[in-house]
């Protein structure tokens, strides 16, 4: 497994560090959900938690965690007082098998709302009983892929605290004024276990040629013509995977003799688009299709193309 060194209250440099937006209002208590990016809201307080639908950050996704504006909490991770709690799990960086992460990259793939406050207090405690790591000692720390989770602390009034932990390297948590290395720490594997992972959807892309010689007839095939002038060949042979939701890019797929490998997804609904690229022709748009993808299933999408 590769290692690094990691500074003291620095965990492994994380390709994208999480932002997570709450907003405190005035409006009555709502129900709890559990759909990407809506809120939801304990029936015992006004502060409502929100889960961003990705953690991918400001600008170029890079910087340091969301600070949090909870007073008090520049001495702890959780300020005292805390009632509810939002965890929320991010998918990291999108990996190949063995170990493969569903696309796409950086997306809020779980979320469960805590409003039991025996439970809150506890969870709340156990991160703050994270001690500081001893000044000037490196550690080696295992390879870290940006999934994170994001614990999202709701108070009867005020401003509410955000937890960034990342479960892979040391397991660095941060509010972005106070910072941790957890360590495997038992919480972290106590707040992973609130929002497992779901079984991911499994997606093959092909393309079908129908007509020629004998009409009717469909063959999955490679898709290229070419024209009378030298570089005037024109060829379909990658797929483009969008959310529904906000047209975000999930993952680009090849066409190999007309069909793709498997893709893991994130459950839900994804647009997809086939490219056409050529000298005259620069990924452009030649069918699109939407699919709404389930758990453990696998779904075929499939673009036809008629030929003389």
């Amino acid at each position: 497994m590769p290692v690094c060194s990691c500074k003291p209250v620095t965990a492994l440099v994380r390709p994208v560090l999480a932002t997570l937006r709450a907003a405190v209002v005035t409006a009555a208590a709502v129900t709890a959900a559990v759909v990407a990016g809506t809120a939801v809201a304990a029936p015992t307080t006004r502060t409502v938690l929100r889960c961003s639908a990705s953690d991918s950050g400001a600008g170029a996704g890079a910087g340091p965690p969301l600070r949090t504006l909870r007073v008090g909490a520049g001495g702890v991770l959780v300020p005292a007082g805390a009632t509810t709690l939002l965890v929320c799990r991010y998918t990291g960086m999108v990996e190949p098998p063995p170990d493969p992460t569903p696309a796409p990259a950086f997306a809020l793939e779980a979320q469960r709302l805590i409003v039991d406050g025996a439970t809150v207090r506890s969870l709340a405690a156990q991160l703050d009983a994270i001690k500081p790591a001893p000044s000037g000692v490196m550690f080696s720390c295992p390879a870290g892929f940006g999934r994170d989770l994001i614990a999202e602390f709701g108070y009867p009034s005020g401003a509410t605290d955000s937890v960034t932990i990342d479960t892979g390297g040391c397991n660095e948590l941060s509010n972005g004024a106070v910072s941790r290395l957890g360590r495997d720490a038992h919480v972290i594997a106590s707040l992973e276990a609130l929002v497992p992972e779901p079984r991911p959807a499994r997606v093959v892309a092909e393309l079908k040629l129908c007509g020629g010689p004998a009409p009717g007839r469909c063959r999955v095939s490679a898709l290229r013509s070419c024209g009378p002038a030298a570089g005037s060949c024109v060829s379909a042979d990658e797929v483009e995977i969008t959310t529904a939701r906000g047209g975000r890019a999930a993952a680009t797929v090849r066409l190999h003799r007309g069909r793709a490998a498997p893709v893991e997804l994130l459950p839900g609904s994804y647009g997809f688009a086939l490219l056409e690229d050529g000298a005259h022709a620069r990924r452009r748009v030649l069918q699109t299709r939407h699919a709404t993808v389930a758990p453990g299933r696998l779904t075929t999408v499939t673009f036809v193309i008629p030929v003389p």
